[in-house]
């Protein structure tokens, strides 16, 4: 169990923080590094660490635990119908996953989800942990009769496998069932992106989701809680270079890889229009600046915009793309500025910044 703010795990170095009531690796400290967490403004004790396991998340194979998302499971003879009409975009084919967005009345972003089709009209809503208590609700609310909801946050763990060759690592661990020995097809004919299937790894029944969030192959594997574990060990083992990564060097990739994150980014004020997921004229628009040096401090959100000395929008979210060796930052712009390498000011801490326009935010329609 955890002492005090700070738990370091034995034996691998996980340095633990928390979310929402759940325990998570911030990040992995290597033998004889001090796991330091202190915060900053400027460079936190552990700016260092994350910019390692994010050059690891782009150079090679990583493994991280994203057990603490939140994980709804909806089934039954209507749900396929209830969700068509419950999310503004369409739901992904039976196999295949996809992001569908909640809209409000005013066309603002009330919910943004990972939705797997899976066999025998079942739906799989995944979203950040923070979201499962408001996500169950709202469903409570609007679920029709012929639909069952089931919380499966707390009963079903998750591993996110990314790197070049983890697809052929995956298929020598997997087989369709406990009869079938054989190797079970990873690569891109058989596991396309945003596709889904259920085997068995190891031992263990798997549901295993294409998601490549870091560029190269990737791979969400879901399993019950108790069988974590040994899907963790099973996948160590087969690699033992594979590097640990935790939660801060998955949200650098975040920014790195220009994916909004729900209610920071995608919350109820943006419209659909001013993300990019319908067509429109919006007088505002999302995009990700970028700073043009190194210096720290970066952006963290809720930092203005300026051109010319006018306030023309506020930053969203913020973090540093370890990539590009700079600050990055979501923001919340007047349209007519809104033009990949538009010069701009990020008033960080009270300081004028130089940045620009990286690029505009498309969401998928």
């Amino acid at each position: 169990n955890p002492t005090g703010p700070l738990h370091v795990g034995h034996g691998r170095g996980a340095v633990f923080g928390e979310v929402y009531g759940w325990e998570r690796p911030n990040w992995f400290a290597a033998a004889g590094q001090e796991a330091d967490e202190t915060y900053s403004f400027h460079k936190p004790g552990y700016f260092d660490h994350i910019g390692a396991e994010a050059e690891a998340a782009r150079s090679g194979k990583v493994l991280a635990d994203i057990s603490f998302g939140s994980k709804i499971m909806v089934e039954g003879p209507e749900a396929s119908g209830f969700l068509n009409g419950y999310y503004a975009t369409p739901l992904p084919g039976e196999g295949h996953s996809a992001p569908c967005y909640v809209l409000n009345a005013q066309g603002g972003f009330a919910a943004a989800t990972g939705v797997a089709a899976l066999p025998g009209g079942r739906f799989l809503l995944g979203s950040d942990a923070g979201y499962e208590l408001i996500d169950l609700d709202d469903l409570q609310r609007a679920v029709p009769q012929g639909v069952t909801l089931s919380n499966q946050t707390g009963r079903e763990g998750a591993l996110l496998l990314s790197g070049p060759g983890v697809a052929q690592l995956l298929s020598r661990l997997s087989t369709a069932d406990i009869a079938d020995k054989s190797a079970e097809p990873m690569d891109d004919a058989a596991m396309p992106p945003g596709a889904v299937k259920e085997m068995i790894c190891g031992y263990a029944p798997v549901r295993v989701l294409r998601s490549d969030p870091f560029g190269p192959e990737g791979f969400e594997i879901h399993t019950k809680a108790e069988f974590l574990r040994h899907v963790l060990m099973q996948v160590l083992e087969a690699d033992p270079e594979i590097r640990l990564i935790g939660a801060r060097a998955i949200e650098a990739q975040r920014h790195e890889h220009s994916i909004p994150g729900r209610s920071h980014d995608l919350g109820p004020m943006l419209s659909a229009e001013e993300a990019g997921l319908r067509p429109g004229n919006p007088v505002r628009r999302l995009v990700q600046l970028e700073l043009l040096d190194s210096e720290l401090p970066a952006p963290i959100g809720h930092e203005a915009v300026e051109l010319d000395g006018a306030v023309i929008g506020h930053t969203t979210s913020g973090g540093f793309d370890y990539g590009a060796g700079r600050g990055v930052a979501f923001a919340v712009i007047a349209s007519d500025q809104a033009v990949e390498e538009q010069e701009l000011i990020i008033r960080i801490l009270n300081q004028p910044r130089q940045a620009r326009v990286r690029t505009l935010i498309q969401l998928a329609r």
